[in-house]
């Protein structure tokens, strides 16, 4: 399960072309602020705080640090 934040229309697209959703067979929550859910999603599916990925999509495309790709 991947808990995600971003504007309601636009954040379902990024996470889909970023391919996430089909990475956990569709298993996305998105929120508005992921942050203030985390403690209630926890309890709910039983994680412990060593068990989350959140997603950026935006830093999820490499960058440049010094001509590399980092």
């Amino acid at each position: 399960m991947v808990p995600s934040d971003g504007d309601v229309v636009f954040q379902p697209r990024k996470v889909d072309r970023a391919g996430i959703r089909a990475a956990v067979d569709g298993n996305v929550l998105i929120y508005i602020h992921k942050e203030l859910e985390l403690e209630d999603l926890q309890r709910a599916f039983r994680l412990s705080t060593t068990s989350w990925w959140t997603t950026n999509c935006a830093s999820s495309v490499p960058s440049r640090k010094n001509g590399a790709i980092a």
